[in-house]
Formats: structure tokens, C-alpha cells, sequence
């Protein structure tokens, strides 16, 4: 009877990401206000038998988001708690 040795090495993590904001605006009126993120993770786990690689698994994982921040700021703009088009918004 032979007895096998296995070893599971996990971690090999790699992660990427970014965030774009758009804004867009005529004559001093806010228009458009988005802001959209996208992230990538990958996690790679391989596995030795007897010091012979018998797998090597790379699973990946990619989320995006997008939101509408005018929305967010529209209730400043409906309380007149900001003027769109003022010196202090600009």
C-alpha cells in the first residue's frame, strides 16, 4: 500500500480596479454626474501530488457600478442649498 501526499497552495491573488467619474454641464447647469467602477480579482490555486503539478486553477471575478450622482445632488439643488449656476458652485 503506497500512501499519497498531496499539497493545495492557494493564495496567488491578483486585484485591479479603477473609478471614472462623467460630469457634464451647459451654461453653468449641471447636466450629468455619473460615476462608474469596475474591479478584476483573480484567485489562482494549484495543486501538487508527489511534487507533480495535478491542477492549476485561475478563477476570475470582474464587478462593475455605475450610479447617477445627480440624483444625490439634486435634493441640494430642490432645497436651494446650492445654486447650480453661482460662484460658489464653479
Amino acid at each position: 500500500m503506497t500512501a499519497k501526499l498531496a499539497l493545495k497552495i492557494v493564495p496567488g491573488r491578483s486585484v485591479a480596479g479603477f473609478h471614472k467619474t462623467n460630469i457634464a454641464t451647459k451654461r453653468g447647469k449641471l447636466l450629468q454626474a455619473t460615476l462608474n467602477q469596475t474591479s478584476n480579482q483573480s484567485v489562482r490555486q494549484s495543486e501538487y501530488v508527489r511534487g507533480v503539478l495535478v491542477s492549476d486553477v485561475t478563477a476570475p471575478t470582474n464587478m462593475s457600478d455605475s450610479k447617477d450622482l445627480l440624483m444625490l445632488l439634486k435634493p441640494l439643488f430642490d432645497d436651494n442649498q446650492v445654486a447650480q449656476n453661482s460662484d460658489t458652485w464653479q
